[in-house]
C-alpha cells in the first residue's frame, strides 16, 4: 500500500447571455452557473474523477483532451462524469455552418443561414466555457495534491421519490410516493493531514431535474439545479475550503421529491400538472438545502479514515441485443400498444474505480431501482456507488416489467427487454474481477 494523495479543485461554467437564447430547448436566462469539480487521486499511480454539471457529455472527447493535458494523465486514467443537470442545454462543438444545419434535429426547424450561424456560434461558446472549466478545476486539482486519508459515512436525505405511475392511457412519468426509492446518500471525505476535508464526495440516486420542463417568462433559466445548489451549501458549512461533488447514482425510475411542476393523478387516473415557473427555484433550494444537510451531518460523523490506500480504476465492455419502439423514442402519450422491434447491437461500458473497500461502479446507461439494488447487496466490496453518465453506451435500461407495462422507459431504451437483468449479472462480475485482481 501506498500514502494516497489528494487534490481538488472547483470551477463555474461562465455562461453569459451572449451565449443566448438558444435553439429548441429555448434558454433564455441563467438563475445561477454549474459547477465542474476535478479530483486526482494518487496511490501507486494516479486518476482523476471529474464531476460536471452538463445534462449530457455530448462534447466529453473535447473535455477528456482538457483534462487529460491539463494533468498529464492518460484518458483511461479519468473518469469524466456528466451530472445530468437538467437545467442545461445539450450542446456539441460544431465545424461549420453546413454541418450544423444538416442535423436532423435542425433540419425540423427550418433556420435560415444566417440565424444558423448565430446559433452554432452560441452552441461553440458554451462548449468552450465548459472547456475552460474542466481546465481550471483540473489546474486547481493538480497545485493542491497532499497526503490524504478516506473516510465513509452514509447519510439518508429524503429528496427522491419514484417518478413511474399508471395513468387512464399507461403507465407514464409522475410522481409514485408509494414506489421504491434509496435516499441513502454514501458520503466520501478525504482529509488532509490536519484532519480537514479536502474533498467531500456524495452519491445522489436522482439527476438534478428540479426545474426540468419549467418555464419563466416564457423561456427556461440555466441552472446547476440540485447538483450546484447543495454543492454551494456544503462548501459554505466548510467556510470553502474543501470542494464537494454532486455524483449522480441511478436515475432511470427516480424524480426529485421536490420540483417546479405541480403533477397528480386524478381519481379517474387523469395527469394534471402545473408549471410552478420562478417558485420552482425556491422548492429547488428547500431540496438542496435539505441534501446538503445531510451530507454534512454524515461527513462530520466519520472518524475512521485510510491513509495507505492505492486507487485501482479498470474497464469491462459489453455488448446486448438493442431494439427500437414502434411508438417512437420515447416523448408522445403514455399508451397500452407498442411492438419492440429488433436494432442491431448496443454496448455499454462499466468502470471499476477500487478505492479500497469502496466500489464505485461507473456505467453510461440509466438503471432502475431493482438493478441498482442487486447490484449494491450482492457486491463483494463493503460499499458501491454507483455514477451514471461516464462511460460509453447509455439511455435507460429498465427491467422486464417495464416492457410489459409498455413504460416511458421501455420505449426509449436501446437496449432489448431482458438487458437490465443481464446487466446487473455483468456488473457483479466486474466487481469481483476488480477486487480479486488486487487482492
Amino acid at each position: 500500500m501506498s500514502q494516497l494523495f489528494c487534490g481538488a479543485g472547483r470551477a463555474e461554467i461562465a455562461f453569459t447571455e451572449a451565449m443566448l437564447p438558444t435553439l429548441g430547448e429555448n434558454y433564455t436566462g441563467i438563475h445561477d452557473l454549474p459547477l465542474v469539480q476535478a479530483i486526482v487521486l494518487r496511490g501507486k499511480d494516479s486518476f482523476a474523477l471529474l464531476s460536471v454539471g452538463i445534462v449530457i457529455m455530448d462534447c466529453k472527447d473535447e473535455l477528456l483532451d482538457v483534462a487529460a493535458n491539463e494533468l498529464g494523465l492518460p484518458k483511461q486514467q479519468i473518469l469524466l462524469h456528466a451530472t445530468h443537470t437538467l437545467a442545461t442545454p445539450h450542446i456539441r462543438r460544431w465545424q461549420s455552418v453546413k454541418e450544423w444545419m444538416e442535423d436532423p434535429m435542425h433540419k425540423r426547424m427550418a433556420v435560415g443561414e444566417g440565424e444558423a450561424m448565430l446559433y452554432m456560434q452560441r452552441e461553440n461558446l458554451m462548449v468552450q466555457a465548459y472547456a475552460d472549466a474542466v481546465k481550471a478545476a483540473c489546474r486547481l486539482a493538480k497545485e493542491n495534491l497532499q497526503p490524504a486519508s478516506l473516510g465513509y459515512a452514509e447519510a439518508h436525505a429524503a429528496v427522491t421519490v419514484n417518478r413511474v405511475v399508471e395513468t387512464r392511457n399507461g403507465w407514464w412519468q409522475g410522481v409514485n410516493q408509494d414506489g421504491p426509492t434509496d435516499q441513502r446518500v454514501p458520503v466520501l471525505r478525504f482529509n488532509s493531514t490536519s484532519g480537514d476535508p479536502i474533498a467531500i464526495l456524495y452519491n445522489c440516486n436522482v439527476a438534478p431535474g428540479c426545474m426540468e420542463f419549467s418555464e419563466v417568462n416564457g423561456g427556461r433559466l440555466i441552472s446547476g439545479d440540485l447538483a450546484g445548489a447543495s454543492e454551494r451549501f456544503v462548501d459554505m458549512a466548510y467556510g470553502g475550503s474543501a470542494v464537494s461533488a454532486y455524483l449522480t447514482g441511478f436515475t432511470g425510475d427516480q424524480w426529485q421529491a421536490l420540483r417546479a411542476r405541480k403533477d397528480y393523478l386524478t381519481r379517474e387516473g387523469e395527469q394534471v400538472v402545473e408549471d410552478l415557473g420562478m417558485a420552482g427555484f425556491a422548492l429547488m433550494d428547500v431540496l438542496a438545502t435539505r441534501l446538503g444537510e445531510q451530507v454534512v451531518k454524515a461527513s462530520d460523523s466519520i472518524q475512521e479514515t485510510a491513509a495507505e490506500l492505492d486507487p485501482h480504476l479498470d474497464y469491462y465492455c459489453f455488448h446486448y441485443p438493442g431494439q427500437r419502439a414502434s411508438t417512437g423514442f420515447g416523448g408522445g402519450e403514455p399508451t397500452r400498444e407498442c411492438e419492440y422491434l429488433e436494432d442491431g447491437e448496443q454496448e455499454a461500458e462499466i468502470a471499476v474505480l477500487q478505492l479500497g473497500e469502496i466500489a464505485v461502479l461507473a456505467c453510461g446507461v440509466e438503471l432502475c431501482y431493482e438493478t441498482a439494488e442487486r447490484i449494491k447487496s450482492e457486491s463483494p466490496f463493503a460499499h458501491t456507488l454507483i455514477l451514471e453518465f461516464t462511460t460509453k453506451g447509455g439511455g435507460y435500461l429498465p427491467e422486464e416489467l417495464f416492457y410489459d407495462r409498455i413504460s416511458f422507459q421501455s420505449r426509449k431504451s436501446r437496449y432489448a427487454k431482458g438487458t437490465a437483468e443481464r446487466f446487473a449479472k455483468d456488473a457483479l462480475s466486474s466487481l469481483r474481477k476488480a477486487k480479486e485482481k488486487y487482492a
